[in-house]
């Protein structure tokens, strides 16, 4: 029987909602000075948010470095690079299953001692072991990393690095490992996978309306009232926002200090409504920050809907953000410490997952900011030949290579929740031989990656009940 389980592995942030802290904020933190960067927020200082409190690993669970490939090329393995990786035996003897967590964007120094996976480790008597994705955490294949470095960080690499870890010690991550190294791998959980790459991504703001609406109704239709007056005000309608009759008049209400170019809809005015929408209310764990936001919002004040709007950005500590910031951010070395510049590359280079208003709920205006508010950062930051254009041909190569929602692969439990942001670009209908489970958030907070933590409800314990006995369904299961 093959062992090897690659479990809890995705491609975005996955924090476990147990004793431990995560190491990329699900939500802005108030008190850090923080960048909001493709669906993760990031600390600026080039801290991550564990601050001092990783757990110590203990006499069961052991950090080690790997010799890694550098190119896993048809030359063998020629030049090898450091790889950090973490080793759990509480439970196993020989026999038994490997559980093995790929790791994503994201420092995986606490991931041994964390997660449900405890669980399943214990009822199937399995050894833990974390890999940590290359670029990285500290798993660098290069000192000092820059942007002529990026070559060698792809999807497709770091599924070869985890095929050769497995080789040599005996989300997306996990479906993919599971259909392009079948041999490898008996069985893969994909927690909050978003399989399919897409450049203009609607449905991640979509999904942050419908948190608002389930959580605070009488906040939801404040929102869509007022974004609904600005959009139609910039459109042309000089009356649908009160006494405002200028842009300027506007933006100074909003205390917006920077510059908008209001002539047409350009990216310096898709960039300030896009501020004004993901800074207070993105969010991956978004019951929270729809609830902490929303209260600060009815604690707000002014003579009308716009003033009211500008003093809780400002009382939020929120008063502006340029293109420029993010882009001279993603160049230092801060921000290849947090892993912000590594994802960004990614993105670019692979997935898009460009957020974008949404046109069916209008939630922050229908057609306020589009991708390419986002997608226009691979240009400055990649150079020329990042157009919109070749960015897509990626997003459509990466969806050949691996088959986007129509996955080939087996034996795979796709877990969701619908409250993730991400939720609408993963496998969430069965396919072929696999298992979907699909948490929904009228029972519970199904945010993302959700199943990875300690249950808060009823349906949260079932839907780790079902993927318990699956797992075990497919360890014994010969067509896995």
């Amino acid at each position: 029987m093959k062992v090897y389980i690659i479990i809890v592995a995705e491609l975005l942030i996955c924090t476990a909602l147990t004793g431990t802290q995560g190491f990329i904020p699900l939500s802005r933190d108030e008190n850090k000075d923080q960048i909001f960067v493709q669906g993760n927020w990031y600390n600026k200082d080039g801290t991550t948010n564990k601050g001092d409190t990783v757990a110590p690993l203990t006499q069961i669970s052991a950090q080690l470095t790997f010799q890694q490939c550098m190119h896993h090329g048809m030359n063998g393995c020629n030049e090898t690079w450091s790889q950090r990786c973490w080793v759990n035996k509480q439970y196993w003897s020989p026999g038994n299953p490997i559980f093995i967590g790929l790791a994503g964007e994201w420092n995986a120094e606490n991931d041994i001692n964390g997660y449900y996976w405890y669980n399943y480790a214990n009822k199937y008597k399995a050894m833990l072991v974390v890999l940590e994705h290359r670029f990285y955490g500290q798993s660098f294949p290069v000192n000092n990393p820059a942007v002529s470095d990026s070559w060698l960080m792809t999807s497709q690499l770091a599924l070869a690095d985890a095929a050769h870890f497995i080789d040599t010690y005996g989300g997306n991550l996990a479906a993919w490992m599971k259909l392009k190294y079948p041999n490898h791998v008996k069985t893969a959980v994909s927690s909050s996978g978003p399989v399919e790459a897409i450049y203009d991504f609607p449905g991640y703001t979509r999904t942050v309306s419908e948190v608002i609406q389930q959580t605070d109704a009488k906040c939801y239709d404040y929102l869509y009232n007022t974004f609904g007056c600005m959009e139609a005000f910039v459109n042309g309608n000089r009356r649908s926002c009160g006494p405002y009759r200028t842009f300027k008049d506007l933006k100074a209400a909003l205390r917006f200090c920077l510059d908008v170019d209001p002539n047409g809809n350009t990216l310096t005015r898709q960039a300030m409504f896009l501020y004004l929408a993901y800074e207070p209310w993105a969010a991956n764990a978004g019951g929270s920050k729809a609830s902490s936001s929303c209260q600060k919002l009815r604690e707000s004040s002014g003579t009308d809907r716009i003033q009211f709007y500008g003093n809780f950005m400002q009382s939020s500590g929120l008063n502006g953000g340029t293109l420029e910031d993010q882009g001279a951010f993603l160049k230092t070395p801060e921000a290849w410490q947090t892993g912000a510049a590594g994802w960004a590359w990614q993105t670019c280079n692979e997935f898009g997952y460009f957020m974008s208003s949404d046109p069916v709920l209008g939630t922050f205006g229908r057609n306020t900011f589009s991708s390419d508010v986002y997608g226009s950062k691979c240009q400055r930051q990649f150079g020329d030949n990042y157009t919109r254009e070749y960015v897509e041909g990626q997003v459509a190569n990466t969806n050949a290579y691996y088959g986007g929602k129509n996955i080939q692969s087996k034996c795979v439990i796709f877990v969701h929740g619908t409250w993730d942001p991400w939720h609408s670009q993963g496998v969430t209908m069965p396919t072929g031989y696999n298992t979907v489970v699909v948490v929904p958030a009228k029972f519970a907070r199904a945010e993302h990656c959700a199943d990875l933590g300690n249950p808060t409800s009823s349906a949260m314990s079932t839907a780790q009940e079902t993927i318990s006995f699956q797992l075990g369904q497919y360890l014994n299961d010969p067509n896995c």
